[in-house]
């Protein structure tokens, strides 16, 4: 599997990093801040944006939406020790939610040059908030919320993505296809891929990478029923529009 510059491949997975310890994402009603969200506004929910950071100098970012909308987005830009620096290791999660007649919905959002622009998942979200400066976003599918949120854990190139249903009794699958791009965060997005992407399989840990990359990207999917499944693919002409503003490449 490869990754997303404007191009990408794609395989499945939840968590990325190194760490195996136990997160608790509990908080107070005092530290939760509400941002209020119109459905109908696309550019309102793809103009702001969520940052979380690993104190490192590593972090996770993207807009609300769901997209990519700049180079330096990603769910894991890991730092790394000289002379590489800050450096993208998970650029995106396709997240799909199917239910048991096989209806998918798909949370995140995707823009390529020359196509429309798909946020599916806007319809859908019923509420962005920051618990202790963390994102948490709610979902409504078919009358069933579902929760996401990402936390790194301090001082660890480490993302975890946790999702929950927290209300709904019927049972959801949960998708995951995670696209790559392991480059540099200033990097311009127009090069080629490297070449000999790697998916390899362990026990419990996956593990990703490519010719000449600095690290090694491993990924851990934990729940219920729990499975990975190698369906690589790559795309290209993806669109990041802050760039592309800019007139950045």
């Amino acid at each position: 599997p490869r990754g997303i510059g404007r191009r990408s491949r794609r395989p499945r997975g939840i968590r990325c990093g190194g760490s195996r310890g136990v997160i608790d994402v509990a908080t107070s009603a005092a530290v939760v801040r509400r941002v209020a969200l119109d459905p109908r506004d696309a550019p309102a929910a793809l103009a702001r944006e969520w940052l979380v950071a690993n104190g490192l100098g590593g972090y996770a970012s993207a807009s609300i939406a769901g997209l990519a909308t700049r180079k330096y987005h990603g769910l894991l830009v890991a730092a790394l020790p000289n002379p590489h620096g800050r450096t993208v290791m998970l650029n995106h999660l396709v997240e799909t939610v199917v239910d048991r007649g096989g209806h998918g919905v798909q949370l995140s959002g995707e823009e390529r040059t020359g196509q429309r622009l798909a946020l599916p998942g806007i319809a859908h979200l019923r509420e962005f908030r920051l618990e202790a400066g963390l994102p948490v976003w709610t979902y409504d599918v078919a009358g069933r919320r579902i929760e996401k949120r990402v936390v790194m854990p301090h001082r660890q190139n480490t993302t975890l993505l946790l999702y929950r249903l927290v209300d709904g009794r019927a049972p959801l699958q949960l998708t995951l296809r995670p696209g790559l791009h392991l480059r540099h965060h200033e990097d311009e997005l127009t090069p080629v891929l490297q070449p000999n992407y790697r998916f390899s399989v362990g026990s419990g840990v996956h593990e990703l990478g490519c010719d000449g990359a600095p690290a090694t990207l491993r990924l851990q999917l934990v729940g219920p029923d729990a499975a990975f499944a190698q369906q690589p693919d790559e795309f290209a002409e993806l669109h990041y529009r802050v760039e592309a503003e800019r007139g950045y490449r």
